[in-house]
């Protein structure tokens, strides 16, 4: 049964006789009117319900669960969206609200994050880069809360002129890891890097040393400063170190008896322990500085280093890991076998196929492992001179 939209009720007014008063809604005012007999409300109910059919379809009153204020509030919001979806908003607003979080500065959660890292023993190469790259933001948007960051902030910094695609991956990463530590400590509850892609990179070739340059790297080393050097250099070149293993390591590690170099979990890459096999020319090299005890990586190294570079000529060609790259390159054409290689260097056998196979000749690489003191003899004698 219909429920009837207005209605009559029979009342006694304050002089003591009876009337009769119609009630209900039109276009949400309440309507309220009092008759001297019931035939004249009648007559006058019909009328409120004539006027409330002529009423246009889009203000006739509907059914709905929603209160009054509800129903203040939606029309206020669709108003304020305009032709934009009501739904869409709230989807928006569901995925995006950052209620529950503890607000902070991007300047003091750099530092607080920086400080988490450290004491979750990241190594300190990998600090320095978190320390650069996570930096840019601080410096950018030091006083802007976390929570706030949007995507356009981000691409902002990971593009700026100058930045290479290789520098910009870099920097995507260590920011997603700098917001997913954001999420864990409630600081944000997504991360603006959510919806920001890798650049696509072709991978580039190696570039390594010719052995012209390696003879003129190692002579110049051998003249320069008693040969403080050589030994970096030819641990480099001919054992493929990584450039922060070749530094953390002394004369223990090496064992000239067995021709091995123990390359320790503490800084090798993924902290994997390896034994790497010291070819005869490298032992050559370093016989005379294991006697003498030289530094493998002394005081004043970057002065020093440079200056090895320049007088060898190789300074302009310098790339990072271009010694490491010249060893692995010239060990796979010298085994041909990139499970050995890969357990020699500490990389992986996909690694070593497809980032060094085919760089070197099999006469280059003879040539290569028959370089010592005494085939370039002559060169350091000329350059000490």
């Amino acid at each position: 049964m219909q429920r009837e939209t207005f209605r009559i009720r029979q009342f006694t007014n304050p002089s003591g006789g009876i009337a009769f008063r119609v009630s209900g809604m039109i276009d949400d005012k309440r309507i309220r009117k009092n008759f001297r007999t019931k035939e004249e409300a009648l007559a006058g109910k019909q009328q409120f319900e004539i006027e409330l059919l002529n009423l246009e379809p889009a203000t006739r009153l509907k059914s709905t669960r929603l209160s009054d204020p509800q129903l203040l509030e939606a029309e206020k919001a669709f108003t304020d969206l305009g032709d934009k979806s009501l739904s869409a908003a709230v989807r928006f607003y569901l995925e995006n609200a950052q209620e529950g979080i503890k607000p902070i500065r991007i300047d003091k959660a750099y530092r607080q994050f920086l400080s988490d890292k450290t004491s979750e023993n990241l190594r300190s190469e990998s600090i320095r880069n978190l320390k650069s790259r996570v930096g840019f933001l601080a410096k950018a948007y030091p006083k802007k809360k976390v929570h706030e960051v949007q995507q356009h902030h981000i691409e902002e910094i990971i593009n700026q002129p100058g930045r290479g695609l290789i520098t910009r991956n870099n920097c995507r990463l260590a920011l997603s890891g700098f917001f997913s530590w954001a999420i864990e400590n409630r600081h944000c509850l997504q991360s603006p890097m959510r919806f920001i892609k890798a650049a696509k990179v072709d991978q580039a070739e190696a570039e390594i040393f010719s052995n012209t340059q390696v003879e003129s790297l190692l002579v110049s080393a051998s003249s320069f400063k008693s040969g403080v050097l050589l030994p970096y250099l030819a641990i480099g070149i001919f054992a493929a170190g990584r450039p922060n293993e070749i530094g953390e390591l002394s004369w223990k590690d090496i064992d000239l008896d067995e021709q091995t170099i123990r390359i320790s979990s503490i800084v090798a890459k993924k902290r994997q322990r390896r034994i790497t096999e010291i070819s005869d020319n490298l032992l050559a090299w370093l016989v005379p500085h294991a006697l003498s005890r030289t530094p493998i990586k002394g005081r004043n190294f970057r002065r020093n280093f440079k200056a090895v570079r320049i007088a060898a000529g190789v300074l302009d060609d310098w790339v990072p890991d271009i010694m490491r790259h010249t060893g692995i390159s010239h060990r796979l054409a010298l085994v041909q076998d990139e499970s050995k290689v890969a357990n020699w260097a500490g990389n992986s056998p996909d690694t070593v196929h497809k980032d060094y196979k085919g760089l070197v000749t099999r006469k280059q690489c003879e040539r290569f492992w028959n370089i010592t003191p005494d085939t370039v003899q002559n060169k350091i004698i000329r350059m000490k001179a």
